[in-house]
């Protein structure tokens, strides 16, 4: 099943030049449960997919939003790396 559940919210900039500290601080805060977005059932296993992985700090603030769904497993998916 796919679903959106997440949305982004204004970031400060492009994140290329900052450093993994400035890159977490820019992010922060930027990405939201969707406000049409349920929740998930109870237990649910939830995989994020992204297209890039750097610093991880997307990843962590994905699953800090995803926290409140329901989601028991979330696992983060990117298809390249630095």
């Amino acid at each position: 099943m796919y679903l959106t559940a997440l949305c982004a919210q204004e970031q400060q900039g492009l994140c290329e030049e900052l450093s993994e500290e400035q890159r977490a601080e820019n992010i922060k805060g930027s990405i939201a449960v969707a406000s049409d977005f349920d929740g998930f059932d109870k237990k649910a296993r939830v995989a994020v997919l992204d297209d890039f992985y750097t610093t991880g700090s997307t990843a962590r603030e994905c699953i800090r939003a995803l926290k409140v769904t329901g989601a028991e497993d979330i696992i983060f998916i990117a298809f390249a790396s630095r």
